[in-house]
């Protein structure tokens, strides 16, 4: 059978995204596939077998959608690939293109769209109901043309025609973090990992850790980017902040020891739509580094975090404290949540079962 040609496309994200590259794009090429990513980037390189195609960096949204789009556009019909994987929803239109000139089209839905367009600050919130009633009907169309559509979640997957829809979440790749008891030193009461946003919680896990919430020497470990400099210049403004060690970005391998020395991990999503039915990688992650989450109580989540942490209004940043602190002080309890989590991230929550189901996938658009 001949060796299967396929570029995995985003313009949004890095080329060497965790799902893109390190979980779907490596995947594919362990299984035999001629793999490529294309992505803004500096210099093209090869990592793992999978080819990096890069193109110019957009300085701003509006580059990004002309110049980009025209950039990716000729490394697409350049590469000539049987199967082409966007990932973004602003590449649909280019996915389209590619349709009619014969290409089989794959839509990666990492997010709930719709939902996620009603928390976009930079689209004036008098007109994002109708944006996102567009971008409703628009996926359903342009998911009828696809060849297939890959959704992280049974709910975005929802949107789509069923038949051509295959459902593989985001979890945990135990081949980039080798998943290990918690360190015995405790460096951190408590640490998140991720996108630090607003509705992703940051004020809250700071003001956490303000001295009128907490005692004196406990710690938030945060790791991540602020993706808008009004919101860190706020957030580090917080009474709280004094008591964060803010690390920025840092490669899987750096991010590890961090992890596993801290009390807990937390996901306190705030609970927008998009956010009430998604499946967020960093509860498994924390998982994985055998340490207990305390995540939003959500309904969807509950039966994930029960046994495993702790559940807790995201709005709360006293109830917040009090779970942390409740953690801190009773370090047995906290360890045996912690093994239970990474007992289940190790028996059923890792990405070893949705690789085979996205392969089953793409074996059926030969």
């Amino acid at each position: 059978m001949p060796q299967l040609r396929v570029a995995h496309l985003t313009s949004v994200h890095g080329a060497l995204d965790p799902r893109i590259f390190f979980k779907e794009a490596r995947s594919l090429k362990a299984r035999g596939y001629d793999v490529c990513v294309i992505a803004q980037g500096d210099e093209p390189f090869v990592q793992d077998g999978v080819r990096i195609v890069t193109l110019p960096r957009a300085r701003g949204r509006f580059e990004r959608m002309t110049r980009t789009m025209a950039a990716m556009l000729r490394a697409a019909i350049k590469e000539n690939a049987d199967v082409y994987h966007l990932h973004d929803p602003e590449l649909i239109p280019l996915g389209l293109f590619l349709r009619l000139r014969g290409k089989k089209v794959v839509y990666d839905a990492h997010e709930d769209l719709p939902y996620d367009i009603e928390v976009k600050d930079w689209i004036p919130s008098r007109i994002r109901p109708f944006v996102s009633g567009a971008a409703k009907w628009g996926l359903r169309a342009a998911g009828r043309r696809f060849t297939g559509v890959v959704a992280a979640v049974d709910t975005i997957a929802e949107r789509f025609p069923q038949a051509n829809v295959v459902v593989v979440r985001n979890l945990v790749d135990l081949s980039l973090q080798t998943p290990g008891e918690a360190s015995l030193r405790v460096s951190h009461a408590a640490v998140y990992c991720g996108s630090i946003t607003v509705v992703r919680g940051i004020v809250e896990m700071v003001q956490a850790f303000a001295p009128a919430n907490i005692s004196s020497g406990r710690r938030l470990a945060l790791i991540g980017n602020f993706h808008d400099e009004a919101v860190e210049s706020m957030v580090r403004n917080l009474s709280g902040w004094p008591n964060v060690d803010f690390y920025g970005r840092l490669r899987n391998d750096q991010i590890a020891p961090i992890l596993q020395s801290a009390r807990a991990g937390l996901c306190m999503l705030h609970a927008t739509r998009g956010h009430l039915d998604s499946l967020p990688t960093k509860i498994f992650e924390y998982f994985a580094a055998g340490i207990p989450v305390i995540a939003s109580d959500f309904p969807g989540w509950r039966a994930l975090v029960e046994g495993c942490g702790i559940s807790i209004d995201p709005n709360d940043p006293v109830a917040l404290a009090q779970a942390i602190a409740y953690l801190d002080n009773h370090p047995e309890e906290a360890r045996e949540m912690g093994e239970r989590g990474r007992d289940r991230v190790m028996r059923e929550l890792n990405w070893s079962s949705e690789s085979s189901r996205l392969y089953w996938f793409y074996e059926s658009l030969r």
